[in-house]
């Protein structure tokens, strides 16, 4: 199964976003990093295929849609690009849809929701063909 790569500078959410994935039933691979510039240099190392890509939005150093912009520039350009975000603003959807990225979601509250809403993302991805 291919690989899940997650990038969220905060380490409590990328640990609750890795067991939320594993709570899926789904049996991907889930790699992540807290710094999104070493994502990227794991990914410009890497030949790796990916499933998807979920990244927070606001991180120092890079945000989400920085990162988005850099990997369109390399082999993973056609990767599903999917932003986590805790605020769910109407403009960062907006903004969302005008870079291409696949999906930006709302981070829920609870670690079920959080399970169904990357159930259903996982869903979609495989209806897809990703």
């Amino acid at each position: 199964m291919l690989p899940i790569l997650i990038i969220d500078d905060d380490t409590d959410d990328l640990q609750l976003i890795k067991l939320a994935l594993e709570g899926t039933g789904f049996d991907h691979p889930v790699i992540s990093f807290s710094n999104p510039l070493s994502a990227l240099g794991y990914l410009r190392e890497s030949y790796k295929e990916l499933l998807c890509i979920i990244s927070d939005i606001n991180m120092p150093l890079m945000d989400g849609f920085e990162l988005h912009t850099e990997l369109r520039k390399s082999r993973y350009a056609a990767v599903p690009y999917i932003l986590l975000s805790t605020s769910g603003s109407k403009g960062e959807l907006a903004l969302a849809k005008l870079a291409g990225i696949h999906d930006c979601l709302t981070k829920p509250p609870s670690y079920d929701e959080l399970v169904q809403l990357l159930t259903g993302l996982l869903l979609e991805l495989k209806a897809s063909g990703s």
